[in-house]
């Protein structure tokens, strides 16, 4: 349809009457003059009147069309195809911008980077608009930013909103942010309503659902006009993943640190230099080459002498983008860890002082021995692991004692009582959830009929190292007699006596680990003391449930909320987290029964968190950036074309005004008016030229002769 960018012009049409105006006024009486006889110039003179006369209306004609196309020129007529009324394109404007700042937009090259191309189109979009628009701002990361919500446009508006889009190390989610937007403008009472996208168009950053976000805006009516930022080849490795993969991290003890190392994009192969750095110490370096498009892995042999919590992360050299070349991992280290054995008498004989004395000698463990006589005397939270052996009757306050400290992390050891009754042990048994005690089993005292350990869990962290083949094989290690106990479902078989008869049990209980021998260890009941497992077997115990309290190192990527629960911590509840910069930041926390819930949002750096807990470090978590970000391939032009029409993404060679202008209101045409005026002009000046050589002959009247 045909529209015009200055409609009021077109009262000028009224001048399109002053030719003829003129013309009416110019028009000269005849004037007759007497002459004789004159046939022959009558026919003459008709026939110059009639074509006198078609060049006077001509030249009408043609001078009414020049006043008319120079009108219409002036106006500005449009030819856009679509709805909208004759004056929808001077009413105001409701626009979202959306800016996809993302990681990837960090990329550097020799003539700066991705940013600044995004910056410089931004400021070219500000021609676009005008005093009337309302503008609203979304920065397109998850979590999205509300940069601006439904603001006049002004120059003020630009600037600041210039001013914060800055390098950031979020991943970039279109779908939430165009839905966001849509919602916005469909409430706007503005007829026009226009969407930007400014994004580099990466394909990690456009999911399957996307199309349906799309058609939402064309649904709404809404024009989704698209600015890409063009990536340019590159050099480029990321690191996209590290783990530590030694599970029980032990003080002077090797671990192994696992990395990958990407090549995204390069034609070519890359080498750099990997390394690690631990508590702020470079304690490793590797060389690691690349093949174009794959990934590879470097592993890492290290020993601790620290202990606490340990932060590090692996480290690539400088290269288009600096963002992708650190990961951030952490983890727990136990320093001496106390345990405390209760037994059921001063004469039980008991091996467990023998099987702790290496760890004891290295300073590893700290051991105390108490009769069970004389427990209530002692304050448990002063222990990290517990062993109870021999105890023949388990007291309801000596159970919830025991109840309270492994729920705030201990571990604990059930070693049965050769006398114990059943009654009592199942009280205990169904304290902890560990299962049911069906009837003892077997004949104490070495004999021909026993079972031995056969089969175990070797997957489990507790065995990680302690066989040299996989899956491994025990030595045999005789069981005369023991209980015979039905595990609950979340309870752990460790190790087997035969083919079903559970030896070694585990169940987590809150932030602690409790272990349930189903056997005494003593001789008359297994020889397991005698041979070389139950060291190492008793080590790793002890040491994983030191392990265990402190949780799984929690990894996460930037914007992600942090969030954990802790129970039974101590008063006053005074919770913060110090930032990878340092900035320590106060948390608000939330009570639930005995539990503290932690929560903490601002996690836009990578980097170690520390969380503390009354100046002391309670946990730590790990933030990375998301390793999709480093893929930097676009979306190819048929997706793109699936997506967004042809017209509506905009060249990077153009003026963003002029393509903007054109979108809006379609294709000008004041050029062929005023081209049109020329044309007719010129041949307006020939016809007039023409017409002036000839002067039409008067008309004359027949008389008689005069006498």
């Amino acid at each position: 349809m045909i529209q015009f960018l200055n409609p009021s012009i077109l009262l000028a049409l009224a001048a399109a009457a002053i030719p003829l105006i003129i013309h009416l006024l110019s028009r000269r009486n005849i004037k007759r003059v007497p002459f004789s006889t004159i046939q022959f110039l009558k026919r003459l003179e008709r026939k110059q009147m009639r074509t006198f006369r078609l060049r006077q209306w001509l030249l009408l004609l043609l001078r009414t069309l020049i006043i008319m196309s120079l009108v219409l020129a002036f106006a500005r007529p449009t030819l856009k195809s679509g709805h909208g009324g004759f004056f929808r394109d001077r009413s105001p404007i409701a626009a979202v911008i959306l800016l996809d700042n993302s990681l990837s937009l960090n990329e550097v090259y020799l003539t700066g980077s991705l940013l600044k191309e995004l910056r410089q189109r931004f400021v070219e979009l500000k021609t676009v608009f005008r005093e009337g628009d309302r503008i609203s701002l979304i920065q397109t990361t998850r979590p999205e930013v509300i940069l601006a919500r439904d603001e006049p446009f002004s120059e003020e508006l630009w600037d600041r909103v210039l001013k914060r889009i800055q390098p950031n190390y979020l991943k970039s989610d279109m779908v939430p942010a165009i839905q966001r937007a849509v919602a916005w403008l469909k409430t706007s009472p503005f007829a026009n309503k226009e969407m930007y996208l400014l994004s580099d168009m990466q394909r990690t950053a456009f999911p399957d659902n996307l199309s349906e976000a799309v058609d939402l805006a064309e649904d709404a009516g809404i024009r989704l006009i698209v600015l890409p930022i063009v990536h340019r080849p590159s050099e480029n490795l990321a690191l996209d993943s590290v783990a530590v993969v030694t599970q029980l991290v032990e003080r002077n003890q090797p671990i192994r640190i696992q990395a990958y190392v990407s090549n995204p994009g390069s034609e070519k192969h890359l080498t750099s230099l990997v390394s690690v750095v631990l508590n702020g110490k470079r304690v490793a370096q590797t060389k690691v080459t690349v093949a174009p498009g794959g990934r590879e892995g470097t592993s890492f042999r290290l020993t601790l002498s620290e202990t606490g919590f340990v932060q590090g992360y692996v480290e690539l050299e400088s290269d288009a983008l600096l963002e992708d070349n650190r990961r951030f991992f952490h983890f727990y280290v136990p320093a001496a860890i106390n345990v405390l054995h209760i037994v059921g008498s001063d004469t039980l004989p008991s091996f467990v002082p023998w099987i702790l004395k290496p760890a004891l000698d290295k300073h590893v463990f700290a051991y105390q021995r108490e009769t069970f006589s004389r427990w209530s005397s002692v304050n448990f939270l002063d222990f990290d692991f517990i062993v109870v052996e021999g105890v023949q009757n388990f007291p309801e306050t000596f159970l919830s004692r025991l109840t309270g400290f492994v729920n705030r992390g201990g571990g604990l050891l059930l070693i049965p009582s050769a006398s114990a009754s059943l009654r009592h042990l199942q009280a205990a048994f169904a304290r902890f959830t560990i299962g049911r005690v069906v009837e003892p089993w077997g004949t104490p005292g070495p004999q021909e009929n026993f079972l031995t350990l056969r089969r175990l869990r070797w997957q489990h962290p507790i065995f990680e190292g302690l066989f040299e083949k996989t899956p491994p094989r025990l030595n045999p290690i005789e069981v005369y007699a023991g209980l015979r106990v039905l595990p609950s479902p979340k309870a752990l078989v460790l190790i087997r006596a035969g083919d079903r008869i559970p030896f070694l049990i585990l169940k987590p209980v809150r932030r602690g680990l409790v272990y349930v021998l189903t056997t005494p260890l003593q001789q008359s009941y297994t020889l397991l003391p005698f041979k070389g497992l139950v060291i190492p077997l008793f080590y790793r115990m002890i040491y994983y449930s030191a392990l265990y309290r402190h949780g799984p190192a929690r990894t996460l990527l930037c914007g992600q909320p942090f969030q954990a629960a802790f129970a039974h911590l101590s008063a006053p509840f005074n919770f913060s987290v110090v930032d990878p910069a340092g900035n320590p930041v106060q948390l608000n926390t939330v009570v639930k029964g005995d539990q503290v819930v932690l929560q903490f949002q601002d996690t836009f750096l990578p980097g170690n968190y520390r969380v503390y807990h009354n100046n002391n470090v309670l946990t730590l978590f790990s933030v990375n950036v998301d390793p999709g970000e480093s893929y930097f391939t676009p979306l190819e032009e048929s997706e793109l074309a699936k997506l967004f029409p042809a017209p509506l993404v905009l060249s990077s060679e153009t003026p963003i005004a002029q393509q903007i202008h054109y979108l809006r209101f379609g294709k000008e045409l004041w050029k062929y008016g005023l081209l049109l005026a020329l044309v007719l002009l010129f041949l307006e000046m020939i016809i007039a030229r023409t017409a002036g050589k000839e002067t039409p002959v008067p008309e004359l009247v027949e008389t008689g002769h005069p006498g």
